[in-house]
């Protein structure tokens, strides 16, 4: 059975396919989840992705500081999306 991504709709997958998994695609599970799997488990990264994904477009749309930019030159700009992740959660 084919299945949109919920990360990315226009990935599309067979529900079939044995990853860890029901809602992402490989690919997706790979590149996105495993770099916030440090903060949330596949189920409450699945309940807060809407949320994850806003809390992504915000920190890389707004303009960055000098010491943001060195963060994602340094480590990817993943790590300021995690960074203010955590401080909304539990900040």
């Amino acid at each position: 059975m084919l299945k949109k991504c919920k990360w990315d709709e226009t990935h599309i997958f067979d529900s079939r396919e044995k990853h860890c998994c029901n809602f992402l695609c490989k690919k997706c599970y790979l590149e996105v989840y495993l770099t916030y799997a440090s903060l949330f488990t596949i189920d409450e990264f699945e309940e807060n992705i809407d949320f994850i994904k806003r809390q992504k477009d915000l920190i890389l749309s707004k303009d960055l500081s000098e010491a943001d930019k060195s963060i994602c030159q340094m480590l990817g700009e993943d790590t300021l999306v995690k960074i203010n992740l955590f401080e909304q959660m539990y900040g």
